[in-house]
């Protein structure tokens, strides 16, 4: 698969473990691995560091969140690390390149005015697990961490008694307002969270935008609509609930 290629672009900070053994299976000496998220943090882009973080059941230990794909400045950002790349293996195909991050760009800051709305609302969001720190950064501004509480449990962990209890009284401190599952989760706990808060919350889903459904008609391809789709109905999602 890697046979015909000059570049892998790779989100990196620990995320695609399977990357490298492929790369160096490939036997291609000259084949360039792009890094995003660590070349985000060499530019000085200031990424959130954290204890550690749960990603679908697995708890990884204290650095960088990778999650960066779901920020909004960010993303903006990795399509300017890729065009550059792109510029500086192919610069006769610059001006496409750059017409290519205009586009981009533009289609980011139409989602960033759909999500600046949210940062005038009030009341946390309860998560399926720690990815969604970037988004929050972006929808809800400086105080993000104090409206997003992960939530444990989601993908079949038995919480104890006492961690429950624990998470509902942490609902309730953080005035949560919206409950957000992810595609592959179980929603058990936040029925059994509904029913404790005895309040009337959203549970809606949100996609980390980890995966794509891929072209049945192309191997190896996904619509290049696929993130901005998937974010925009995050957005959108997330709107409805906040809404006045």
């Amino acid at each position: 698969m890697l046979n015909g290629a000059d570049l892998v672009i790779a989100n990196g900070l620990g995320l695609e473990g399977f990357l490298m053994p492929m790369v160096r299976g490939s036997g291609r000496r000259d084949l360039r691995v792009l890094r995003v998220a660590e070349e985000l943090r060499k530019q000085g882009v200031s990424l959130i560091e954290v204890p550690g973080y749960e990603h679908h059941g697995h708890v990884h230990g204290p650095g960088a969140d990778p999650h960066v794909w779901l920020g909004l400045e960010e993303a903006q950002q990795i399509a300017q690390v890729i065009c550059d790349t792109l510029c500086e293996l192919k610069p006769e195909h610059r001006q496409i390149f750059t017409q290519r991050l205009g586009e981009v760009c533009e289609r980011l800051r139409e989602l960033k005015k759909l999500a600046d709305p949210l940062r005038e609302t009030t009341g946390a969001l309860a998560t399926a697990h720690d990815a969604f720190r970037y988004l929050g950064r972006s929808i809800f501004g400086s105080d993000y961490e104090d409206r997003l509480l992960a939530v444990r449990g989601l993908h079949g962990e038995e919480l104890s008694p006492a961690e429950f209890t624990k998470l509902v009284q942490a609902c309730r401190q953080k005035k949560v307002r919206a409950l957000a599952t992810e595609p592959g989760s179980a929603p058990t706990i936040l029925h059994r969270l509904q029913e404790s808060l005895g309040e009337k919350l959203a549970i809606i889903e949100l996609d980390p935008i980890e995966t794509a459904e891929p072209d049945p008609k192309k191997r190896f391809y996904v619509s290049p609509d696929w993130y901005f789709t998937q974010m925009e109905t995050n957005l959108r999602k997330l709107r409805e609930v906040y809404k006045p």
